[in-house]
């Protein structure tokens, strides 16, 4: 099956495998230092009109050795204007997102001193606070409605009662106390680069008419977003406004082991956890509700402690709750998923075959449409211009893009929107293929093969091989800052 594929990447070729004609030889070979002061295309958001995207962007202070991000405005009515950066986002700003009038611009911004949400108007040309807690705020969301916001906070979830005002006073005696040691009774001890505090992020919603945050998971013993990738994907808002749907896994002494996440429902005035998918001890995932708030979609896996299983559609009638799986004899996993605007199908991204892939699922019937053809797809939304969408490959970073009128493809002949990445046309990089080999049990393995910068055929070169396989994550399609195989080919 697809998911357990395993790829493997070589990032210089041998004679062997010549791909076709040299680079030029004029143009200097990309390095692992372009590389880092590249700037970086973190998410896209367009407004609700599907008129313009907010874009944000990282660059790089080499000197400083730090990150500076910032956020962009393109109009999609006159594609070929550059884009402007917001004078708002001066001081830092991220995370971007629309009020649902697309009037405002949100984001997340420390200029103050700790991570709160800000806002802009269209002209970006000052902002102004919206939050103004003693916690640092993660992730949120605004409501349908334009009311109010869910947004995430690190709180102790021993604080049962009144979690912000008891988590500082907790944070300030610990700091006050002159011993530093900790001691742990159960895992996690760390979260990737973290170490573990105790905290939990927890959810909490906040008016804009003003008042104190109302908690959502009062006193729940488990993280939303989970630690440490998650983000407001993890939770979802109806459409009218009212409940707040979440993914989360209750912590306890069974965490590093667990992978009973459930999806929950919760008013966004607060009050009792519904847990909605308890009859199912595996994953369930990415809660999503229709624009017409009947049906609830999300994934779920099926073979509990197995977190590579593979994350099948569900969906579940919010009135009934009956819950039917969709497209179930699909030997995909859906790693992201959202409703098309009209509500009769849902855009997914996938692997498939060392490529990550945005494909169609119509509600009614199941049927799978295939609508990108290579790459990484990494965000997409749908337009009146046309689906805009942010994809990488082995070649190229994060990259906005409009996709052509009646291609077969969204990536067949779409528009490049930025420039952000235009130092990589007067480089040379090395070309790459696909191929494939029969595995140990005789399933097909993919891999690519890249070809040195300024390759000449008939030379030979060394070979370096790089392997990264499954369960869970493979080399494929896609950029990394982190193992870059451009960066080998250059060398």
């Amino acid at each position: 099956m697809r998911r357990t594929v395993t790829s493997l990447l070589l990032a210089a070729s041998a004679s062997l495998l010549a791909l076709g004609a040299a680079h030029a030889q004029d143009k200097a070979p990309f390095t692992y230092q372009q590389m880092v002061g590249l700037d970086r295309i973190n998410g896209m958001k367009v407004d609700p009109s599907g008129r313009y995207i907010v874009i944000d962007v990282r660059a790089t202070d080499v000197a400083a050795n730090k990150g500076v991000t910032s956020l962009w405005l393109k109009d999609l009515k006159t594609p070929d204007t550059p884009e402007i950066k917001l004078a708002a986002s001066e001081g830092g700003a991220g995370d971007a997102q629309w009020s649902p009038d697309g009037t405002t611009i949100y984001f997340l911004s420390s200029r103050g001193g700790s991570s709160q949400i800000w806002k802009t108007d269209l002209t970006g040309a000052t902002a102004t606070q919206v939050t103004d807690l003693p916690l640092d705020v993660s992730a949120y969301r605004l409501t349908p409605d334009g009311k109010g916001i869910v947004l995430s906070l690190s709180v102790f979830p021993e604080c049962k009662g009144d979690e912000i005002a008891c988590t500082v006073q907790k944070q300030a005696a610990r700091k006050a106390d002159k011993a530093t040691g900790m001691v742990y009774d159960k895992l996690f001890v760390r979260h990737w680069d973290t170490w573990a505090d105790g905290t939990r992020n927890h959810l909490f919603y906040q008016a804009l008419s003003g008042g104190a945050p109302v908690a959502l998971t009062d006193g729940f013993d488990g993280d939303v977003p989970s630690k440490p990738f998650g983000d407001e994907g993890d939770f979802f808002i109806s459409p009218d406004s009212r409940t707040v749907y979440m993914s989360a896994r209750l912590a306890e002494k069974t965490e590093p082991w667990s992978t009973n996440f459930d999806i929950y429902s919760v008013p966004v005035t607060g009050g009792a956890l519904t847990d909605l998918t308890a009859a199912n001890p595996a994953w369930d995932a990415a809660p999503r509700v229709s624009p017409d708030g009947k049906t609830l979609a999300y994934t779920a896996q099926k073979r509990p402690g197995f977190e590579s299983d593979r994350f099948d559609l569900m969906l579940r009638d919010l009135s009934s709750g009956k819950t039917i799986p969709l497209a179930s004899d699909w030997d995909h996993t859906v790693a992201g998923l959202q409703w098309a605007k009209d509500g009769k199908s849902l855009l997914v991204d996938s692997d498939d075959h060392g490529k990550h892939l945005l494909f169609r699922v119509e509600v009614k019937t199941g049927k799978i449409t295939q609508l990108s053809k290579d790459g990484d797809m990494v965000a997409y939304e749908e337009t009146p211009q046309g689906l805009v969408f942010l994809k990488n490959s082995l070649k190229r970073p994060n990259t906005l893009y409009l996709a052509a009128n009646k291609a077969a493809y969204v990536d067949d002949g779409a528009k490049n929107l930025t420039a952000f990445d235009s130092v990589l046309d007067t480089l040379a990089e090395g070309d790459y293929q696909q191929f494939k080999f029969k595995g140990w049990n005789d399933e097909d393995v993919y891999g690519y093969v890249m070809k040195p910068a300024n390759y000449q055929a008939g030379k030979t070169y060394p070979v370096a091989f790089i392997v990264h396989g499954g369960p869970q994550v493979a080399f494929g399609d896609g950029w990394s800052f982190r193992w870059n195989p451009e960066t080998y080919a250059g060398e």
